[in-house]
């Protein structure tokens, strides 16, 4: 709105102009010829939408024209009506029209301030010739114009956007030369038609030329720097953003953004689905911030945040959280329903670094803390740089393992409380380090993020369970297994098949295997109606759900995801005795499974008192120390021999 005012008062000094240069406007055909081509060509972006850009500039050319001719009130009047009304039909948005046509008009009203002061007498108004000081002042108008333009760009017709946009000098430099290229034909214009109303198509062929090159050659700079997908600028105007504002001292935020389950995603349902998720997430960063921020695609799932200002750890950490709320929301694509999730890592300047590379670096650092311990927004602790070190050391190391075969499986039984027999044997991975010890799941599985490893894992884990199952099926026990697989299994089309192959290479029935894999991974992914899962359960193997109860998509992928069994999570079977909440949630999914005829089984049994409740609510299935801590395959051998619990002996079916 500020930008209207201002056009509405320089309508007063033009006003004051033109007693200046005001001539019998309707007796000069050539004025007449001007005023006509400009609202033809302000108009005829309404029906050619794809050449808006060159009839801006052509009316342009006609409007400067007509003030050097002597008709600046005329033009601004004519610039006004035509381009809000030509803005307002091609945005739909009365508020970016009037902002727009103010823009036009304030910078044809300054073009034609700079005629008055410089006293500038045209020649349709004295017949005098063109010499250089005429030329002089014709140019130092158009420039008026041009850079006018260039300084009043804005992001919206809001008024806060309006006066941020002066702080954004990035794109001057780019308007500025493609606006000159065309503007400066203004004072030409007016000279030919001067001589011949006919060599006017003429010079308007070349000004089409002159502005086409213009664009190509800022076309290929914008190309240059900004991703062609998203349109976002890319790591190198990034860069230099962050450096110039660092250098300059200025406090800021960097913030590095990765996005969570993205390669599931694109793996599964397409390049071309994960182009649209890529778009939307774009959109949705920009959309979050303010017009002075800066949001860029650095590659791949990756995006980054630079934000001006002072900021505390508590009030960034607050924006950025609203913004992660943004991009969570679910969308359509496809018929699919998706919501992407995200990791936000956090560098602050001063405070953790001067220099871009070691606030990336750092954002960086903050990022992969908050990917691995589910933050959502993490803030670079210097105390971690450290362990963010050792995870790479980590993961060198744990491939070694693997060539190597130094990793070992624990197993633990599962049992039925009230008829006393052994339902089924888990079986997980742990690594016996070399100088950490024996390492929980936990501590080294979060860490494999490539499907690679993710898949040596896998393998090394059904090789060895599937040699012990058989041997135990030997001894006579014909109890089933479970294979505890990492998530990224589910995108490995080749996993039945090589399934199939181990379970016939070891002469077993496919009854008596079945793979579990962690709610939140199924839920999160929005991958739970794979086809890995469905030619799992075809080949006859049985699918459980591990952890379940507790993550907010679980209900919501249960009817999608073809399951066998559900493991109700450890945290809300520990707090059943003790919370009205906890008992509701296990009754309801107790009746929920019986309905599906879905087996439930409760983990995480510790005490006596934790197994009669349970068994009050109707689950009798139940994993835990209170029956056996995890077991080697020697270890677990003997427990079955020596358990009070039953364990079938006759073939599974």
């Amino acid at each position: 709105m500020a930008l209207a005012i201002a056009a509405i008062m320089l309508f007063g000094a033009v006003l004051w102009i033109q007693e200046f240069l005001f001539f019998p406007i309707l007796e000069s055909s050539t004025v007449m010829l001007f005023i006509v081509s400009l609202v033809l060509t302000q108009l005829a972006a309404i029906w050619w939408p794809d050449a808006a850009d060159i009839n801006r500039s052509f009316s342009w050319v006609f409007a400067s024209a007509m003030v050097l001719s002597g008709a600046p009130l005329l033009a601004l009047l004519a610039l006004a009506v035509t381009s809000f009304v030509t803005s307002v039909i091609s945005s739909r948005d009365t508020m970016i029209g009037l902002f727009e046509s103010s823009r036009m008009v304030v910078s044809v009203a300054a073009g034609a301030i700079v005629v008055s002061i410089t006293g500038q007498q045209t020649t349709l108004v004295s017949n005098a010739p063109v010499d250089a000081r005429w030329l002089l002042n014709a140019f130092a108008a158009v420039a008026a114009v041009v850079i006018t333009h260039a300084l009043t760009a804005g992001r919206s017709a809001d008024e806060d956007d309006f006066f941020n946009g002066f702080g954004v000098f990035s794109s001057i430099p780019k308007t500025i030369l493609t606006d000159a290229a065309v503007l400066t034909l203004a004072p030409i214009s007016v000279v030919v038609a001067e001589r011949s109303l006919a060599l006017l198509p003429l010079l308007l062929v070349n000004a089409l030329t002159v502005h086409q090159t213009t664009l190509r050659a800022s076309s290929r700079e914008h190309e240059a720097n900004h991703d062609g997908l998203t349109g976002l600028p890319n790591r190198r105007p990034f860069r230099e953003r962050v450096t110039t504002s660092v250098a300059a001292g200025r406090a800021s935020a960097l913030v590095v953004i990765d996005l969570d389950g993205f390669k599931r995603i694109n793996d599964h349902l397409g390049h071309q689905v994960g182009d649209v998720v890529l778009k939307v997430v774009a959109e949705r960063l920009n959309k979050s911030v303010r017009p002075e921020d800066t949001v860029a695609r650095l590659g791949g799932d990756e995006f980054a945040m630079f934000l001006e200002g002072e900021f505390e750890h508590e009030s960034i950490t607050r924006v950025l959280e609203h913004v992660l709320a943004e991009v969570r929301l679910p969308f359509e694509v496809e018929g699919n329903t998706l919501n992407v999730g995200a990791s936000f890592g956090v560098a602050l300047a001063p405070e953790h670094a001067t220099h871009y590379e070691d606030l990336i670096e750092r954002a960086d650092g903050a990022m992969y803390n908050a990917k691995r311990n589910s933050l959502g927004v993490a803030i670079y602790n210097p105390d971690n740089r450290e362990e963010n070190h050792g995870r790479q050391s980590m993961l060198v190391e744990l491939r070694d393992a693997i060539d190597h075969d130094e990793l070992i499986v624990h197993y633990q039984p599962w049992v039925n409380t009230r008829t006393r027999n052994v339902m089924g044997i888990e079986a997980f991975v742990r690594w016996p380090h070399r100088k950490r010890g024996l390492l929980m799941p936990g501590e080294f599985v979060p860490l494999v993020q490539d499907g690679e490893l993710s898949t040596a894992l896998n393998k090394l884990l059904i090789n060895k369970t599937l040699r012990d199952c058989a041997r135990w099926q030997r001894a006579g026990y014909a109890m089933p297994v479970a294979l505890n697989l990492l998530p990224l299994a589910l995108l490995d089309e080749e996993l039945p098949d090589y399934l199939a192959n181990r379970i016939r290479s070891h002469q077993l029935k496919t009854s008596s295997v079945q793979v579990e894999f962690d709610d939140r991974y199924v839920s999160d992914s929005q991958l739970s109606d794979t086809d890995v899962l469905r030619n799992l359960r075809q080949l006859g193997v049985g699918v459980t759900l591990d952890d379940f109860g507790t993550g907010t998509g679980s209900l919501s992928h249960l009817r999608a995801t073809p399951v066998d069994a559900l493991k109700l999570d450890r945290k809300l079977i520990q707090t059943v005795g003790e919370s009205t909440a906890s008992r509701a949630i296990v009754r309801s999914l107790i009746a929920m499974a019986a309905e599906l005829n879905i087996s439930l089984i409760a983990k995480g049994v510790e005490e006596l008192d934790t197994v009669q409740i349970l068994h009050a609510l109707g689950c009798h299935e139940m994993q835990g120390y209170l029956i056996t801590r995890p077991l080697t395959a020697a270890q677990l051998a003997k427990w079955l021999s020596m358990s009070s619990f039953s364990v079938a002996t006759q073939q599974i079916a």
